[in-house]
């Protein structure tokens, strides 16, 4: 397996340990240190930035190469799919 599609599956799985720390933090059941506000905004940004470079990496990956089938259908869905979360992430 190519090392962008790793990074993507890295991604998502930070990606939800971070939702559950933002969950906790805004249900207040985190220590005030825990739950600071620039704790927050640095674990939201640096989210935000794997996902931006964990799809254009896999998006660059897949433009070097001549794909077809299944397998490469699923790569370019995992761009664009990846694109939808790095975009929700900064809105």
């Amino acid at each position: 397996m190519c090392v962008e599609i790793n990074f993507l599956l890295f991604t998502s799985v930070f990606s939800l340990l971070t939702t559950t720390y933002l969950t906790l933090a805004a249900l207040n059941k985190l220590p005030s240190i825990a739950a600071n506000r620039f704790a927050l905004l640095a674990a939201d940004a640096v989210t935000m930035m794997f996902w931006f470079g964990g799809f254009i990496a896999l998006a660059v990956f897949l433009s070097s190469r001549v794909c077809f089938g299944n397998v490469c259908n699923v790569a370019k869905v995992s761009v664009a799919f990846g694109a939808l979360n790095w975009y929700a992430h900064i809105r």
